[in-house]
């Protein structure tokens, strides 16, 4: 926790740390190594792949948004500029 000059404000600062992700990812390489599972290692290193698809998709997703929010934001304007 840090404080600041106002000792009624404080800012608790958290840390990712390993993260759902990593743990699965140590816990299917693990169990391949010990041969607990005979899953390839295409789906051993699944968290990685996934985690990595899950946010291009929201980067994606965002760059969407701003995007046509953009051109619609640009329509408007010609739009009121073509009626003045």
């Amino acid at each position: 926790m840090t404080k600041h000059r106002n000792p009624d404000i404080k800012v608790e600062v958290a840390s990712d740390g390993l993260g759902l992700a990593g743990a699965f990812l140590i816990l299917f390489v693990t169990l391949k190594l010990t041969k607990y599972i005979a899953w390839s290692w295409f789906w051993v290193l699944s968290p990685i792949w996934i985690s990595l698809a899950a946010f291009l998709a929201i980067v994606l997703i965002l760059l969407l948004v701003v995007t046509v929010s953009e051109i619609l934001h640009r329509l408007r304007h010609r739009h009121k500029k073509g009626k003045q």
